[in-house]
């Protein structure tokens, strides 16, 4: 089985890049952040950036930085698909934890400039989301505070995703025929 890890900082085009191989590959899908999102749910918190960053937190804290990917990978290894994608690497130990546990796993790195990452996360205005400038800069300082910069690095591909939709899945065409998926 195939398995491609995204990293990237919220808005970067994600989901929509998965959305794009969903309708290509037959597939498993797993968005690390539904994990966080259950958890939060468990603790009777509302859903919303705040909680769901403290509850990201939390796990962190409790459990290592890479609790998240922890909680990931038996819904991993019961999948029988050719290919799965997880959703919302956040960090180097998440990485880590990956590669020591999973064959053949593709990191892909998604990047979008900063500008157009906050008016995609205010168009899409998912409950999670942030609601303004100040939301995005703190959500983003979390975000690099997990350590997603340098877990970024470690990405085996870069996808540059400042255009269209239709760019983006040029670009995750080139991918797959790269790695044979």
């Amino acid at each position: 089985m195939k398995i491609i890890a995204i990293i990237g900082m919220p808005g970067s085009g994600k989901d929509v890049a998965v959305q794009l191989l969903k309708k290509e590959l037959d597939l498993d899908y797993i968005r690390m952040g539904d994990v966080v999102i259950e958890e939060t749910k468990k603790r009777n918190l509302n859903i919303s950036d705040e909680n769901v960053g403290q509850v990201a937190n939390s796990l962190r804290e409790e459990h290592g930085m890479n609790a998240i990917a922890k909680l990931c990978i038996d819904k991993i290894r019961k999948s029988q698909q050719k290919c799965v994608i997880i959703n919302g690497v956040r960090g180097i130990e998440e990485i880590k934890y990956f590669r020591t546990h999973l064959k053949d796993l593709i990191i892909v790195g998604i990047h979008s400039a900063p500008r157009i990452r906050f008016e995609r996360l205010v168009k899409r205005n998912r409950e999670d989301d942030i609601k303004n400038e100040d939301e995005f800069n703190k959500r983003d300082e979390r975000e690099l505070k997990w350590g997603i910069a340098d877990a970024f690095i470690l990405a085996d591909e870069i996808i540059c995703n400042q255009g269209t939709i239709n760019e983006l899945k040029g670009q995750l065409t080139v991918l797959l025929r790269k790695y044979n998926i």
